[in-house]
């Protein structure tokens, strides 16, 4: 199973369980570990490069000792016949928790140098973004409002669901298999 067999008609990840449309439980963010994430989306060699650039960000950030979790989307959850081709990037936002709400000094000296938004393409082919969580990863409302109107449609507004997986895994535990060849 791949991401194409989650997917509606429309060639999206559904943003909620349309049997259950009001169960927390049934609807995005999805949560999956890394491993369900790559297993899920690795399915061509253009992903399994975007994912090998997601694994090396994901690095980046644990050694500049960051922790939270991540949302994941754009035209990386969509199926290609959308576009008309493959995914060229991933879209990110990482949830740092924060130590202290008080202070976010810490925050821009931790991300200093480090590519975020288009810039980060080049190095990480992702998309890359962040935002503040409490220390127990409680998430201000404004703030979660802001990235599920960003990430939860298309451009042509269709709803659309995301992926949330957690900061903490170990990226070097990570398989990505395939092929040299598309598994189309």
């Amino acid at each position: 199973m791949d991401l194409r067999d989650l997917l509606l008609d429309t060639g999206l990840l559904p943003p909620t369980d349309s049997d259950w449309p009001s169960s927390r439980t049934g609807c995005s963010p999805y949560l999956m570990s890394l491993q369900e994430f790559v297993d899920l989306t690795g399915y061509s060699d253009q992903r399994r490069k975007i994912l090998s650039g997601f694994l090396d960000l994901r690095r980046e950030l644990k050694r500049r000792g960051l922790h939270g979790a991540q949302w994941i989307d754009g035209s990386f959850l969509e199926h290609e016949y959308r576009r008309g081709r493959a995914p060229a990037d991933l879209d990110v936002v990482t949830w740092v928790t924060a130590p202290d709400l008080t202070s976010m000094g810490w925050l821009e000296e931790a991300l200093k140098d480090l590519p975020v938004g288009n810039d980060a393409k080049k190095t990480y082919l992702c998309d890359v973004y962040f935002d503040i969580a409490n220390a127990d990863g409680f998430v201000e409302p404004s703030g979660a409002a802001y990235w599920i109107g960003l990430f939860g449609h298309t451009r042509s507004k269709e709803w659309k669901g995301f992926i949330q997986i957690s900061l903490e895994e170990d990226e070097d535990a990570i398989l990505i298999g395939g092929s040299d060849e598309d598994q189309e």
